[in-house]
């Protein structure tokens, strides 16, 4: 990829990414499926009883519509896929289910602006579930790189040690980034080239869902989007301990434009801001909204709209709209909110909580008359800073966040944030997706989460198939005027949801309730197929509440495994999840809150047969009932952890 080194760098997206992960993430039933195996031979016909020993030799084969499963193993090469898929008909590389697969660049010596998966003018390809690791030996050599190409997929791989990007789009169109960790990328230091997850001269795209963390203490910034790239959306990604920036936003010297920014969150940012703005070589940034996000504990600043680095640096239309910024400067200097630039118009600072920043909450440090509104924001902690403003329609206080220590964020019952925000330019769901407003008051919350009331407390969920369909069983610790229970089901994991069925609710009890539900209807499900389930709780005033959703997957081809009862259960400051498995497998385990926020996962990949403990320290958790999600494969099984005090 021959590029110049940088510093730093709505409706028809979401339209084409779901077109995307609808058209390419299953392997195509009109194309062969090959294997790769590191006891293979290359002049095999690469069945499952004779495969291919290179991926190379798949890259040089696959054709529109085949997929190559790829057995457990490290491979030493570079990968360059000769040919593209179609519509429909995608080319599909991933790991066998439940392998764990490596491509390791450390006897590789990739030419420069080249990366060790690279995808060159091509189209319709999906890769998925690959270690990717120790890429070089140039500063622009990245683990996975797609130039010039379109309707690609990168989706729930690894990437670690790469010398540029661990993950680069560039000059692209109808691109997904999703469910990807990248980790000590940049590893060149001053020699590399890029940052973390980077996209250039990129439209139509969405990343989403990655873990970024870790970057090279001299580069490797978060996820950055720049050059001329736009109709973008960066949603539900975490970045934490990297240099300068977490999420950044760069123009550069070519018009960007129209990226939603939202459900991020982004913290310990070292020599630098949460999330950043920018023009740096004067190009026009316009339509930027950001909202939903978290930023908290980095050095210098929460979220910031600067002027560097030229004379020029026009912005138009930035919106920073109910984010939850906290606890940023470590050091000597730094704040919550931030505008920097005499430049940007229409620049609109909105139901944001700022609380607790070292040296402002909110301040305008270089702006024009009448480009910007200030309003709605919580302020904690005014610090008299020279540039410092509370805005119009402010309030102030502690926000009481259930525990901000622990880096929970909602809001406790009494807090001032509560319908003290506006419904104008503001998004209609919260960072968990709970729909603005909650019916208190019908009033928009300040932050990034709106205070919801929980009727129901969900004890536990499960959804397993069987021949008469797929059973449903639930159990409720108690129930505050609930109607009952509408059971909806999806045949991808964002819907659309159909309605199936409806269970009576016990109205109010604090009694614990058991449910069932059997969906006779379900469709047969292929043995790479799933559907989803979800429980739509409904209030007698009408109101509604989600559950968690469960995956289920087809029993054909699936690894057995049980969960064993956690010890102690009641606990006070640790319990101790077994998983007993017949057959090796991948196991993860996330511990929720009722919400169905994630509180800590555990992954043991290619776990071998017999009894694999995890250890939850629940060390700063209040007491109370939380959730264990236990995945092995593609099945999925919840229990309930009760923390006594």
């Amino acid at each position: 990829m021959k590029t110049p080194d940088r510093s730093i760098a709505d409706v028809s997206t979401l339209a084409a990414i779901a077109f995307l992960i609808l058209s390419m993430i299953s392997p195509s039933a009109f194309g062969k499926t090959y294997y790769v195996a590191t006891t293979g031979n290359d002049a095999n016909p690469g069945t499952t009883s004779q495969p291919w020993r290179t991926l190379t030799k798949a890259a040089n084969t696959l054709v529109a519509g085949d997929t190559v499963f790829i057995r457990a193993g490290t491979y030493g090469e570079q990968v360059i896929p000769v040919n593209s898929g179609t519509a429909g008909n995608p080319i599909v590389y991933m790991n066998y289910p439940g392998d764990v697969v490596t491509i390791d660049g450390s006897s590789v010596s990739l030419p420069a602006w080249e990366g060790l998966f690279e995808i060159d003018s091509k189209g319709y390809i999906t890769v998925s579930g690959l270690r990717i690791i120790n890429v070089g030996p140039n500063g622009s050599n990245t683990g996975i790189q797609v130039e010039g190409s379109n309707h690609i997929i990168i989706k729930n791989n690894y990437t670690n040690n790469t010398a540029s990007s661990g993950i680069i789009v560039w000059s692209s169109t109808d691109i997904l980034v999703d469910n990807n960790e990248v980790v000590h990328a940049c590893s060149k230091a001053a020699a590399s080239i890029n940052e973390c997850i980077s996209v250039g001269e990129t439209s139509n795209f969405e990343v989403s869902n990655n873990y970024v963390h870790d970057g090279n203490t001299y580069r490797g910034e978060g996820i950055v989007l720049k050059d001329g790239s736009s109709n973008g959306t960066i949603h539900g990604n975490t970045v934490h301990t990297v240099p300068f920036v977490g999420i950044y936003v760069d123009a550069w010297d070519k018009y960007t434009h129209d990226f939603k920014i939202y459900n991020n969150t982004v913290h310990d940012v070292f020599m630098g801001d949460g999330i950043s703005i920018g023009s740096e070589q004067g190009g026009l940034l316009k339509n930027i909204y950001v909202y939903n996000n978290i930023s908290y504990h980095n050095e210098f600043l929460g979220i910031s709209i600067h002027k560097c680095c030229v004379s020029s640096h026009t912005l138009n239309t930035i919106h920073v709209i109910n984010n939850t910024v906290y606890n940023n400067g470590w050091k000597n200097w730094g704040g919550g909110i931030t505008l920097d630039n005499k430049q940007a118009q229409n620049v609109l600072i909105r139901n944001n909580i700022s609380s607790s920043n070292l040296s402002f909450q909110v301040a305008l440090e270089e702006f024009t008359q009448n480009a910007v509104t200030v309003d709605y924001n919580l302020i904690d902690g005014f610090r008299n800073y020279p540039e410092e403003v509370y805005g119009d329609h402010y309030v102030t206080g502690d926000p009481q966040f259930v525990n901000a220590g622990g880096a929970d964020f909602h809001l406790q019952n009494q807090s001032p944030a509560i319908d003290s925000g506006t419904a104008a330019n503001a998004p209609k769901d919260d960072f968990d997706g709970v729909s603005r407003p909650q019916p208190q008051n019908g009033a928009w919350d300040i932050g990034a989460f709106e205070y919801i009331i929980v009727p129901v407390e969900l004890a536990s969920f499960h959804a397993f198939m069987e021949k008469r369909g797929v059973i449903l069983r639930w159990a409720t610790e108690s129930e505050t005027n609930n109607t009952g229970f509408r059971i909806e089901r999806s045949s991808n994991v964002g819907g659309p949801w159909i309605s199936v069925g409806f269970v009576p609710g016990a109205g109010t009890s604090v009694k614990q309730r058991q449910y069932e539900f059997i969906d006779t209807r379900v469709p047969f499900l292929p043995i790479t197929s799933s559907v989803w389930y979800r429980l739509a709780q409904i209030d007698f005033d009408g109101a509604i509440n989600y559950s968690p959703t469960l995956e289920v997957a087809s029993d054909r081809g699936t690894r057995r495994w049980k969960v064993m009862p956690n010890t102690p259960n009641p606990f006070r400051g640790s319990t101790t999840i077994s998983v007993l498995l017949t057959e090796p497998g991948n196991v993860r385990i996330d511990i929720l809150d009722l919400h169905g926020r994630i509180l800590r996962t555990y992954t043991k990949p290619g776990a071998g047969r017999g009894i694999h403990f995890f250890n939850w320290d629940a060390a700063g958790y209040p007491a109370g009932m939380y959730l264990c999600r236990v995945k092995v494969g593609p099945r999925i099984e919840y229990m309930r952890l009760l923390k006594s005090d």
